[in-house]
């Protein structure tokens, strides 16, 4: 088997057992999934931080082009940032396992948790539509890039104590309406949330 080919079989098998079991898995559990050894897993990821670094990465593209889809400029901006809250909202419920591993899990390069390299992918699907919206609005854009990773970080915040409080909910929707409407007012400089 090729190396991107054994990896990719690596990735599926970590996210089945940790969905399975749950985000306290373990390396020897991966590594059986795969059909492989620890060491065959540890040669390809270094370690527990490698592999969910590697993991959050897929995770980070495939929710930055989610929410860059749901970004679409012929909608009105309110729309835009309320589907995009909402992608995330239904991804971590969906995935909540996978995501309470990505908030355990320390990132290789840089020690921090794995999901902040998520929310920096999100962070950097966010920023074109937000310069555009600053821009039309007249407002200086020399800190889109500061206030695209502060609505990620803030949204990844709201959405982790909403998952661990137990209000998350069924469907997510008031988790979604309140941090949406709480954005929006620092958003547009105060204006209250269009309904």
């Amino acid at each position: 088997m090729a190396p991107a080919e054994r990896r990719a079989q690596l990735l599926d098998a970590a996210v089945t057992v940790i969905r399975r079991d749950g985000p306290d898995v373990s390396m020897d559990a991966i590594a059986a999934e795969a059909g492989v050894t620890k060491p065959v897993l540890y040669s390809h990821f270094g370690g527990r931080a490698g592999l969910a670094s590697a993991m959050a990465d897929i995770a980070g593209e495939f929710l930055a082009a989610e929410v860059a889809v749901a970004l679409d400029p012929s909608s009105p901006p309110y729309v835009q940032l309320h589907g995009a809250i909402d992608i995330f909202v239904r991804w971590v419920r969906d995935e909540q396992e996978l995501f309470l591993f990505f908030v355990s899990a320390r990132t290789e390069e840089e020690g921090r948790p794995s999901v902040l390299r998520i929310a920096d992918s999100v962070a950097e699907a966010v920023t074109p539509p937000l310069r555009l919206y600053y821009e039309v609005m007249g407002r200086p854009t020399d800190d889109v890039e500061l206030h695209a990773h502060g609505i990620a970080g803030f949204v990844y915040a709201g959405v982790e104590h909403s998952l661990n409080s137990g209000t998350l909910g069924e469907d997510g929707v008031d988790v979604v309406t309140s941090l949406t409407d709480f954005m929006w007012t620092a958003i547009s400089g105060g204006s209250a949330p269009p309904r």
